[in-house]
């Protein structure tokens, strides 16, 4: 069985921890949103590659490299997202990504939706017809909810074809927050604080 040599690479900045996970190639296969402890992020790193693997005919051999200091391009990167930097969104682009951890069908999924534009969001029915999966919404909502690229695969532009917000794996606070950083246009109740989905209208003229 062929042996997958990874590396993940934490770094801190303000008080919060970015990492991924890429191949000895550079190729990134896995990457999350900031989280607050260190061990959280790890944990969910963990959690995708130990999942994802066992679809894999390979062995995952890891190491974890701490760069505290804030030097890994990728990390930039992804902080650069989640706080709403769009030149960090455009350059992102050019990573290199790895779909060795997901089957064609969830490649082409997410492919489509790494095209989403910044200050654009998509229907999970629209990105069905991109990705050429007709009738699948369903599919990419659970493709969604599985995403193993967040944000550089950016899960939150995916909404629900009413103009809802749709569910996400941090809450839909975090969601709304991403977007609202991105331009996109919403529309939401006066209330203290988001507690449900359906409590946000985008508009129209943030769809594709």
């Amino acid at each position: 069985m062929k042996i997958l040599k990874v590396k993940i690479i934490i770094s801190k900045t303000q008080d919060i921890f970015v990492g991924h996970a890429e191949t000895s190639s550079g190729y990134v296969i896995a990457s999350v949103l900031p989280r607050e402890k260190e061990k959280d992020l790890l944990n969910k790193l963990y959690d995708i590659l130990n999942i994802r693997r066992k679809k894999n005919s390979f062995i995952i051999s890891l190491e974890v490299y701490d760069d505290f200091e804030m030097n890994d391009v990728t990390n930039m990167l992804i902080h650069g997202i989640f706080t709403g930097n769009k030149d960090a969104w455009e350059k992102s682009l050019k990573i290199k990504i790895g779909y060795i951890l997901v089957s064609e069908k969830e490649k082409k999924v997410l492919q489509a939706v790494r095209n989403i534009p910044w200050g654009k969001v998509a229907s999970y029915r629209d990105i069905a017809k991109i990705a050429q999966l007709p009738r699948a919404a369903r599919f990419v909502g659970s493709v969604m909810a599985n995403n193993p690229l967040a944000p550089l695969i950016p899960c939150h532009r995916v909404v629900k074809s009413n103009r809802q917000l749709g569910n996400y794996g941090l809450g839909s606070a975090i969601k709304k927050e991403l977007l609202i950083k991105e331009s996109v246009k919403l529309t939401c109740l006066n209330k203290p604080e988001m507690r449900s989905a359906y409590d946000c209208i985008i508009s129209e003229k943030s769809f594709i």
